[in-house]
């Protein structure tokens, strides 16, 4: 417990907040003569060929030197000692993470002379223990990407698949949903140049139309899977770490178009043969340029993308024949439809053109068009104010914009979707010494996701379930399910995501010490009204024909209140060191401990129960105990080069990593009512005669009181390179799913303007 206390105190000290996470790279060694003896005082300098800018270091007394923080790109490596020949590395490039390790042994000779060695250095990592893959530029820009959805690649690394299962759903996110180690998708984390940029929902970012685009103005990212080091958290999955092309000396540019149409398109599997092929047609242009503002000092990046496409959407659904609009169906007796009822076949049910399917119910198939519209921005500015202060800053810019239509419900609405990304990174850099330096930097996310049902049909006031409300939804079993749109709509989620980071590296003979701080200010805020206008079931179609309803459900009118201003602070603290107990064997030791805040609500409008025996729903503050004060995160790994030529590593690693409760978990019940065997002529006096104020409050079944866990995963890896890996993690959630499924229930009701 003292070592835990005593590095937990080193490090509010020396640095103040974490997630400094690493998007920079490092390179170290050992220079040693011909004996194999270690030169002392040997210059090591570093210099990026794009930009000119050098970093120098000398080795320490055991010939060891590192040099932290380097942006990721291209670089030569000049080795100078006096009474021995300059050595000069070239063609080193150097990646998002990367610790590449280039040990040098100087001949005696004239220091005027100079050997240059045009060798690329090996990629074998033999300093660290985490798992980790990289996508590097030209994998990201030369394979071939369906919608240039660069998030995608990070399915080459082993470990990360595809989570179906997770959907492309209205609330959760569009972008396809990637699973690491199996982790659930809310678990990891996405990170572009240091700042979280993870969506509204904490899942993968992106647009309303499904891709996260940039794919030309990402330089590369790195894929942690398992077992990395104390300065990533917040999440307990994997973690996706981009970082942005910069400007370098010389100006480049290049533009791009791609198109795509159904001209070589097959037929699905619902499109009849007697129909055309839906039209399809997407074209995704843009371009990027880059340069010089002032050679050696000040450089530019900006980047557009534009998305347009028109899908053909081809639905099959199913509609009352044309003998059940007239009351006949087979083996029934003859009745009169009632005439609320063929109002609505008339205006939302199209008349059938596929098979009759029997029971007074055929096919009808259809064609919509479905139209995105996205437009991408990116911008960066970087610049050298002398050798020991550096800055650069960059705006991200997503807009995207999708009228979406079902193809498994008649085609009388649609949901109209949008998103707007904003990402915003600002880092400076400041060496204090070769061996001490300071990297601060300040973040912003604001993700925005929009969505409503839109009708496409207007019907009379006399139709409408809830006086004052729009039309609500209609199931028709044996039918269609949820005619009018998405029942669980509108929504409309804002993330305002404030983030400052400082990370302190120093360098101290065998060791290599990181010490951080993250904070990040989380704004939830969330209009949401289910069930607007209501749900009425009915039990089959001759039931519906007749107005013989079989279950309503509606929100108590002028007793709901959508508005919710979630707020909420996390913060991260972490050490690490990296030593190097022999040349060819390296421990990483670190700790982080972590935390977030109950959420609050701006007005006070959460409610719950604090135990299952409590007789009423409690308003206000607190929501729950807060679990994550005793969030210690142990990281212990182990690296060993066995044959000590830097061509095979072995590798183990263990630690703790929890997943934070963030806005990703909260629920919101509603008041609402459920009541069974409403006849349709009910409707005339609205509910006939029901008192919505007299209805007796429910409350939901006993279950977790509020004592949470926070969900937990302990990683362990062995790893051997180049040809083997293994991989185990075990997560466990401690009754969290109890909790954050429970708030989800519909039919739960609690007090009006209470969550």
């Amino acid at each position: 417990m003292r070592v835990t206390m005593g590095l937990l105190l080193m490090v509010l000290i020396c640095a103040g907040s974490s997630s400094a996470q690493t998007v920079s790279a490092s390179i170290q060694g050992i220079v040693t003569d011909s004996n194999g003896a270690a030169i002392v005082s040997a210059k090591v300098t570093a210099r990026n060929i794009y930009t000119d800018a050098s970093r120098e270091i000398e080795t320490d007394g055991a010939g060891r030197y590192l040099i932290p923080l380097l942006p990721p790109g291209e670089y030569e490596v000049l080795i100078s000692a006096h009474g021995f020949k300059r050595e000069l590395r070239q063609r080193i490039k150097l990646a998002v993470g990367q610790e590449l390790v280039i040990d040098v042994t100087l001949s005696p000779g004239d220091i005027a002379s100079q050997v240059n060695v045009l060798a690329e250095a090996t990629t074998v990592n033999t300093t660290s223990a985490a798992m980790s893959g990289l996508v590097n530029d030209k994998q990201i820009r030369d394979l071939p990407l369906n919608g240039r959805s660069f998030q995608q690649l990070a399915l080459l690394q082993t470990g990360v698949t595809p989570a179906l299962a997770a959907g492309s759903d209205v609330v959760g996110g569009r972008t396809p949903k990637i699973s690491v180690n199996g982790a659930r998708p809310e678990q990891n984390n996405f990170l572009l140049d240091g700042t979280d940029i993870n969506n509204v929902y904490n899942k993968t970012p992106g647009s309303v139309g499904g891709v996260l685009l940039g794919v030309d103005a990402v330089l590369e990212f790195q894929v942690l899977t398992n077992a990395y080091s104390a300065e990533f958290g917040r999440s307990a999955g994997g973690v996706i770490n981009a970082v942005t092309r910069s400007g370098t000396n010389a100006f480049h540019g290049s533009m791009f178009e791609f198109h795509r149409n159904s001209a070589l398109d097959a037929k699905n599997f619902f499109d009849r043969a007697s129909d055309p092929i839906p039209p399809f047609r997407r074209n995704q242009f843009g371009g990027v340029i880059g340069g010089p503002i002032r050679k050696d000092k000040t450089f530019f990046f900006a980047a557009y993308e534009g998305l347009r496409e028109h899908l053909g959407i081809t639905g099959l659904t199913s509609v009352p024949d044309d003998n059940a609009r007239q009351g006949i169906i087979p083996g029934q007796t003859a009745f009169t439809v009632n005439a609320d009822a063929a109002v609505l076949v008339d205006k939302l049910f199209p008349r059938a053109n596929g098979r009759n399917l029997g029971g007074g119910v055929a096919e009808y198939f259809f064609s919509r068009t479905q139209p995105t519209n996205e437009d991408f921005y990116q911008g960066r500015i970087d610049h050298t104010f002398s050798t020991k202060n550096t800055i650069f800053g960059r705006y991200t810019l997503d807009n995207g914009n999708v009228n979406r239509w079902s193809a498994a419900t008649p085609p009388d609405s649609f949901t109209k979707e949008r998103s707007r990304n904003q990402y915003l990174t600002i880092e400076h850099q400041h060496t204090f010494s070769p061996t001490l330096l300071n990297t601060l930097r300040i973040g912003f996310n604001r993700s925005t996701q929009l969505a409503r049902s839109v009708r496409t049909v207007e019907l009379p006031t006399s139709s409408l379930f809830v006086p004052g409300e729009p039309l609500g939804f209609i199931t028709v079993r044996g039918v269609a399910n949820d005619i009018g749109g998405d029942f669980r709509l509108p929504r409309f989620d804002r993330l305002n995501n404030y983030q400052w980071s400082d990370s302190m590296f120093w360098t101290h003979g065998a060791h290599s010490l990181r010490l951080g701080f993250q904070g990040q200010r989380i704004q939830f805020n969330q209009y949401s009204l289910s069930q607007l206008g209501g749900i009425v079931t009915f039990n089959n179609v001759t039931a519906f024909l007749k107005g013989q309803v079989g279950q309503i459900d509606w929100v108590l009118p002028q007793e709901q209140d959508g508005v919710r201003a979630y707020r909420q602070w996390l913060w991260g603290f972490y050490g690490q060191d990296d030593y190097k107990v022999r040349p060819n064997l390296t421990l990483n030791l670190g700790l982080r401990y972590e935390f977030v805040t109950t959420p609050t609500e701006k007005q006070g409008k959460i409610s719950n129960l604090r135990t299952p025996s409590d007789p009423a729903i409690t308003v206000g503050d607190p929501w729950h105990s807060n679990p994550s004060v005793h969030n210690f995160a142990p990281r212990i790994g182990a690296a060993w080069d066995p044959f000590k030529d830097g061509k095979t590593s072995v590798r183990a690693g263990f630690g703790i990593f929890f997943d934070e409760i963030l806005p990703k978990y909260y629920g919101r019940t509603k008041p609402a009512v459920h009541v069974p065997q409403l006849a349709y002529e009910c409707f005339a006096d609205r509910f006939g005669g029901f008192d919505r104020h007299k209805e007796p409050e429910q409350r939901p079944a006993a279950g977790a009181d509020n004592k949470l866990r926070p969900a937990k995963s302990l990683h362990h890896a062995v790893q051997l390179e180049p040809s083997a890996r293994i991989a185990r993690q075990r997560g466990c959630d401690d009754r969290l799913c109890r909790f954050t499924r429970q708030p989800l229930n519909p039919h739960w009701r609690g007090k009006p303007g209470a969550v």
